[in-house]
């Protein structure tokens, strides 16, 4: 009861699990349950490894602006709905598929939620207030809902699958000194060869990964001419072979290859 004024608490890098005892917390505004585990030979019987899961004892914890939550082991976010003062969230590294409970959070301004199992952002339409936002290592793939967050400055997209990035350039709020991070993702010719030279001439700044397999393989026919190799290729990359003095006698492309003249 003594602890009922506290404002700011940092329980991270500890071995929490069983988070009930905050409910009455009513005063924090900042608060960071981030990387907690216990070790199994430490944790109840048959709960080995445990991390924090349940997040309901937040729900009443209305003036929170601040919360950490990264590398637990939470799916269910429905407790923070009622957390509509939050300004900063941090989920990543979590086990979160559904991530409609936060369509309220409205004044979120920095939303962190890499390393889940997403695949629908449309909840995020509504959080208009977002700049910046974290959604890598997830299974996304339509990125229409991002088209209306114009107030955007850092966008992490890397590591899904993400194929056509139209919504970014209809995304009026994005210009000069934004960030879009692609990495890692199956861009189809259309976002390389358009959408992303459309994106940069609004000087966004633009992170891609494009294979450029040619310098590879002329550096390794060179160096190494009587050596069969097989490379696999990735649909919609564009090459240049260049073979240079060696006894290579033919190659097989498979048909999803696309080779520059």
């Amino acid at each position: 009861a003594s602890l009922t004024n506290l404002t700011w608490l940092h329980l991270g890098m500890n071995q929490v699990s069983d988070i009930s005892p905050l409910a009455s917390l009513t005063n924090l505004t900042w608060l960071s349950l981030s990387y907690n585990f216990v070790p199994p030979e430490e944790d109840a019987p048959g709960a080995a490894g445990k991390q924090v899961s349940d997040i309901s004892p937040l729900a009443s914890l209305t003036n929170l602006t601040h919360l950490g939550l990264d590398v637990n082991q939470i799916s269910d976010i429905s407790p923070l709905t009622s957390l509509t003062n939050l300004t900063w969230l941090h989920l990543s590294e979590n086990q979160i598929s559904n991530i409609s409970p936060l369509a309220s959070l409205t004044n979120l301004t920095w939303l962190h939620l890499s390393e889940n199992q997403i695949s629908d952002i449309s909840p995020l339409a509504s959080l208009t207030n977002l700049e910046w936002l974290y959604l890598q290592k997830n299974d996304i793939s339509d990125l229409s809902t991002l088209t209306g967050l114009t107030n955007l400055w850092e966008l992490h997209l890397s590591d899904n699958n993400i194929s056509d990035i139209s919504p970014l350039v209809k995304n009026s709020g994005l210009s000069q000194e934004d960030t879009v991070n692609l990495m890692n993702n199956p861009l189809g010719t259309t976002s390389v060869n358009v959408y992303i030279p459309q994106l940069e001439e609004k000087r966004v700044d633009v992170k891609y990964f494009k294979l450029h397999i040619g310098i590879v393989l002329c550096v390794y026919f060179i160096e190494h001419p009587y050596v069969s190799k097989e490379v696999e290729l990735v649909a919609g990359d564009s090459f240049t072979v260049i073979l240079g003095s060696n006894r290579t006698t033919g190659f097989q492309w498979s048909e999803s290859a696309q080779i520059d003249d």
